[in-house]
């Protein structure tokens, strides 16, 4: 029984084209036994849903646009996604589509908790596990 982490796996496993790769892409890695490690490790199934998620950063305005009109700060928040809500049920394919800009990926961070900002961000919304437990407090 083989258990893959980043740290375990083959040395030439480890160059750095690799390491951004799908597991189940790479040369290095046996299908079958991942997918049979991914069987063992998920045997209740887990249902991921979002309700009204918002989120906001802040953002400098521009000279110019502190030109145009005097009256404009330093700075503006700007809402990146707008009240989204969905689901992603257990052994289905979920898809996330929209146009560009249209805050696709940030709901992907947000949901995988990984927003990282250098700038002020506010954050809105249920995250729920099978409908019940909350994904961040």
């Amino acid at each position: 029984q083989r258990t893959y982490t980043t740290s375990n796996l083959p040395k030439r496993a480890m160059t750095t084209a690799m390491r951004g790769m799908s597991l189940a892409n790479r040369a290095d890695i046996d299908y079958a036994d991942l997918l049979q490690m991914a069987i063992e490790r998920c045997k209740t199934p887990i249902k991921l849903s979002w309700d009204k998620v918002e989120f906001e950063a802040e953002v400098r305005n521009t000279a110019y646009d502190r030109q145009t009109d005097p009256s404009l700060g330093e700075t503006k928040r700007i809402k990146i996604v707008k009240g989204v809500s969905g689901y992603a049920a257990p052994g289905q394919a979920t898809y996330i589509m929209g146009s560009s800009g249209a805050g696709k990926t940030s709901l992907l961070n947000i949901l995988a908790d990984r927003v990282t900002s250098a700038t002020p961000t506010w954050l809105s919304g249920n995250i729920l596990f099978n409908d019940e437990i909350p994904v961040t407090k």
